[in-house]
């Protein structure tokens, strides 16, 4: 039993990796975010922006979802790296998902990700995001 449950864990995580790296481009397009792009936001945010983790489990996170009218979907100051169980949660924990509004992981399609920032809740700071993958943290922009 306990192997079927271990078993089913892993299918799930899989599952869910590939939902969340499937990104739509402009024309409705589904592509695959390519380990290339991937590796860049993890080199900008390091690990998971909720626990720290910097495992297999991390996966990008649209901060203005394309389903709100989010413009420019995949434009690197729209997207945050989580781990899966984050990610999950998230989008589907309605009170895990205003935690996610009142830390900038997820933004209405009026606001701009990159005048919003972002809370790193495993640091402890703000941060302001770019499209250059450039990361900022608030108490350095005196």
């Amino acid at each position: 039993m306990r192997f079927l449950r271990f078993r089913i864990v892993r299918i799930f995580r899989r599952l869910l990796i590939r939902k969340t790296l499937s990104c739509t481009l402009g024309l409705g397009v589904q592509s695959l975010m390519n380990k290339k792009r991937f590796q860049k936001f993890l080199d900008r945010d390091r690990s998971c922006f909720h626990c720290g983790d910097t495992g297999e489990t991390l996966v990008p996170q649209h901060r203005s979802n394309r389903g709100m009218g989010g413009g420019g979907d995949d434009l690197p100051s729209n997207i945050i790296v989580l781990c899966s169980w984050a990610n999950f949660a998230l989008e589907s924990d309605p009170e895990f998902a205003l935690l996610g509004r009142d830390y900038g992981w997820k933004l209405s399609k009026w606001e701009d990700p990159t005048k919003e920032a972002v809370f790193d809740l495993f640091r402890g700071v703000w941060v302001f995001l770019d499209n250059d993958f450039g990361r900022w943290d608030t108490h350095n922009l005196k």
